[in-house]
Order: structure tokens, then C-alpha cells, then sequence
């Protein structure tokens, strides 16, 4: 392939993502909740009671059998388990109104429902809170983020009950890709095998499983790497142009999200909160492959959000209530889940 030339340089083409794309996802997702909103809009939130979450099971297949005539068929149960079980986490938030603040915001001349205002505010913290250990692992009182039910080794530790170490609960393992190397340019300027966008294809195919309902239907991706894919795809774009495929470049444009964060056509979350909510923090950039059917949001009813009435707080010239929330971040099949690590994010200059 012969060397690219062109009177736009790769800078120029990355100064228009940085100008006109990222202000865009910054705006949407970086100071937002992005997880849980989806998860919320998804129909994912289920209410429920009891002292477990008892979730039922989506193994990959089952066995068949193939007969004829009067053969005898089989009636062994081939799948020992009726479903897995979790546990309720809970989480407070305390809320206080100083009285002279709720005196001053009484009357015709109040500049705001003070005590509204401050419950609405305490929601949205704990919402926040709720949204970061969506990413994490298990936490001191029992919540159990992705890194819990699609973890970076999917071969230990025992999640909803259900040992994944047990070779015959194998089908109970998610899928995993650990990249090591960060990704590259050639001398012709186009991307190197083991790149961001291979990784993220082979992360994606690992998930589909030939079954179209297991396909992956959300990325969830740290500041970090967005900025690396971002980089790749203005690249790419900018030598597809450059050696005569226009036409190509819309099509790049349409699937790995030039104008519109989507990779094939799976849209792109991102949210800068994964980094330090997973192996390695900053230094160790990376993405969540996800199947929404498959996660589940349990909340408690009665425990949901729940406020309890304002009093006086003891010996202080204050108002204090108390918002509750019973919950459980559950995945009813991990194998059509992957985590993808260790992607390297190349500068600019080094282009």
C-alpha cells in the first residue's frame, strides 16, 4: 500500500473531534449517570421483596436429543440449578436543614422549598453513588457491581450464589479480553492488528454467541479510552478519504461514531467514573461489553428511595430525615457479557 499523502494532516482532523465532538459527549454523559439512567430506561429496574432476590436463569443452551419411532427419550435434568440468589445491599443518605435556613426560606419572601430542595439533592447523590459501584466489585455491605458479575477473571470466585471455579458451572463464566499492547500506526498510516477497534470487534463477536437476542446492545467506555477510539476513527477516516473512498468515509462515519458515539451500531456510553472503579484505575483504560436484557436492577419495595419523616436533630438547632435505598445490581447470564482491559490509548504526536 503505498504512503498516504494529503493537504489535511491527522492533527487537523483530531482538532475538529476535539472541538465539535467531545464538547457533545462531555455535555451527555461525563457529569451524568449514564448507567443508570440506561438501566432505568431500559425497563431493567425491578421491584421486589423478600429476604433474597431469588433470579432466574438464562444458561446459553440446553441438551437435545434426536429419536425416532418408540426409542425412549431422555428425562435427566440437565440443568442443576433452578436459578441463582442475591442479597439485598442497603444505603442511606443523611439529609440536615439548618433552622435557620428553613425560617428564611418561609413565608411570602422564601427564595426556595428548602426542605424539597434539599431531599431532591441528597436523591441525586445517592443516584450518583449507585451509578459508580455499578462499576465496581463487591462492597463492604454486599453490592455487587460489574466487576463482580462479568469480572477480569472469569474462572474464580463464586457470584449469586453459583461457583464459577466449578468446571460444570462453566456456562456461568462471562467472556474477558485483556489487551496488553496499546494499539498502533503503520508506516502507512493505517492501524496495526491488536488495535483498539479489532479488540473492540473480537469483544463484541465474543459476546454474540451466534444468537442475535445475546448480541451486545451497549458499550460502556471510560474517559480514557473514548478519546483513544475517538483519535482511531478520525485517522481511519481521515486515510479512507484521502485514497479516493468517499464513500466509505459516511460509512465510517455512520458505524464507528465520528458524529454520533456508536461502534457497528451499538451505542457508546461513557463516563469518566469507570476509571478509578476498576483494575489499575487511570493507568488501565478500558470498556464494559453489555447485553441489557441480562442485568437486572433489583430495588427493595418499601427500602426504595424511601424518606423518613423530619425531626429535630438532638441537641442542634437543625432538621434531619434520612433517605434509604435497598438494592442489587444482578446479571442473569454472564457468558453474553465481556469485559475488555489493558487498552493503550497512543498520543497524538506519536502518530
Amino acid at each position: 500500500m503505498a504512503t498516504i499523502t494529503s493537504t489535511r494532516t491527522f492533527n487537523q482532523v483530531w482538532a475538529h473531534v476535539r472541538e465539535h465532538i467531545l464538547p457533545g459527549l462531555q455535555n451527555t454523559w461525563y457529569k451524568g449517570i449514564p448507567l443508570f439512567k440506561k438501566l432505568e430506561k431500559a425497563g431493567s429496574v425491578q421491584l421486589a421483596g423478600g429476604k433474597y432476590i431469588e433470579v432466574p436463569l438464562e444458561v446459553e443452551e440446553g441438551s437435545t436429543q434426536e429419536f425416532s419411532g418408540y426409542e425412549s427419550l431422555e428425562t435427566i435434568e440437565t440443568d442443576p440449578f433452578k436459578g441463582a440468589r442475591a442479597t439485598w445491599a442497603t444505603m442511606t443518605v443523611p439529609v440536615l436543614a439548618d433552622l435557620m435556613e428553613v425560617n428564611m426560606c418561609q413565608g411570602p419572601q422564601k427564595i426556595a422549598d428548602l426542605q424539597r430542595r434539599k431531599l431532591d439533592h441528597a436523591r441525586s447523590s445517592l443516584k450518583t453513588q449507585v451509578n459508580k459501584m455499578f462499576y465496581g466489585g463487591t462492597s463492604a455491605k454486599g453490592f455487587e457491581g460489574l466487576m463482580s458479575a462479568v469480572p477480569s477473571d472469569p474462572t474464580t470466585g463464586t457470584y449469586e450464589n453459583i461457583d464459577r471455579s466449578d468446571a460444570t458451572n462453566s456456562w456461568w463464566r462471562n467472556n474477558q479480553t485483556d489487551v496488553t499492547q496499546a494499539y498502533t500506526f503503520n508506516t502507512n498510516g493505517m492501524v496495526n492488528d491488536n488495535t483498539l477497534i479489532n479488540a473492540m470487534s473480537a469483544g463484541v463477536w465474543a459476546c454474540q454467541q451466534n444468537d442475535v437476542e445475546a448480541a451486545a446492545n451497549m458499550l460502556m467506555l471510560c474517559g480514557t479510552t473514548i478519546m483513544g477510539y475517538l483519535e482511531t476513527v478520525a485517522f481511519r477516516t481521515l486515510s479512507l478519504v484521502e485514497s479516493g473512498a468517499p464513500g466509505i468515509r459516511r460509512q465510517m462515519d455512520a458505524d464507528l461514531g465520528i458524529v454520533v458515539p456508536y461502534f457497528k451500531g451499538i451505542p457508546i456510553l461513557v463516563d469518566e467514573t469507570i476509571d478509578s472503579y476498576k483494575p489499575g484505575g487511570d493507568s488501565d483504560p478500558g470498556m464494559y461489553i453489555l447485553n441489557l436484557k441480562y442485568l437486572k436492577w433489583y430495588r427493595l419495595r418499601g427500602v426504595n428511595f424511601a424518606t423518613r419523616p423530619w425531626r429535630e436533630f438532638q441537641e442542634q438547632f437543625a432538621l434531619f430525615t434520612r433517605i434509604f435505598l435497598a438494592q442489587q445490581l444482578v446479571c442473569t447470564n454472564p457468558r453474553f457479557q465481556q469485559v475488555l482491559w489493558g487498552i493503550g490509548v497512543p498520543a497524538a504526536s506519536g502518530v
